[in-house]
């Protein structure tokens, strides 16, 4: 790549440039995938008016486009890199939270979960140990 009139490397400026990208990134995807995650278990799990309210909330940002949605949160909480990780990561919560309520209710259905649930589990029990697992798990097989 060079280097630039005043003499320094082009290529580990960009390198440095994209360390802060890529931390920006990985975060604001992580913070989108716990509370996406979060929002569609309870959503797929618990059902009726739970579900109504949450995929109701997701369509509210869904109807909003990304890029808007985006610009009017760093407008409201500012400029900088927490603010950016933010306005991305809510931008993305619909999606995960989609993904991860039909896996659940594919998986809400079967034997072992009525069965955990005739043993007397708590609902909390229930999604730790039967539905999360094994909605991780159904994720993994699609994206293959």
């Amino acid at each position: 790549m060079g280097a630039d009139n005043l003499g320094r490397d082009t290529f580990s400026r960009v390198l440095y440039g994209t360390r802060t990208s890529l931390v920006v990134a990985g975060l604001s995807i992580g913070v989108a995938g716990v509370i996406g995650v979060v929002l569609g278990l309870v959503s797929g799990y618990f059902g009726r008016w739970v579900d109504e309210v949450i995929m109701r909330l997701m369509d509210v940002f869904y109807a909003i486009p990304e890029l808007l949605l985006a610009l009017a949160l760093v407008a409201t909480f500012g400029t900088g890199i927490n603010s950016l990780i933010v306005a991305i990561a809510v931008g993305r919560v619909p999606g995960f939270a989609r993904i991860t309520r039909g896996a659940v209710l594919a998986v809400r259905s079967n034997e072992y979960v009525t069965a955990a649930r005739t043993v007397g589990l708590r609902d909390r029990q229930i999604i730790r140990r039967y539905i999360l697992p094994n909605v991780l798990a159904a994720d993994h097989r699609y994206r293959q």
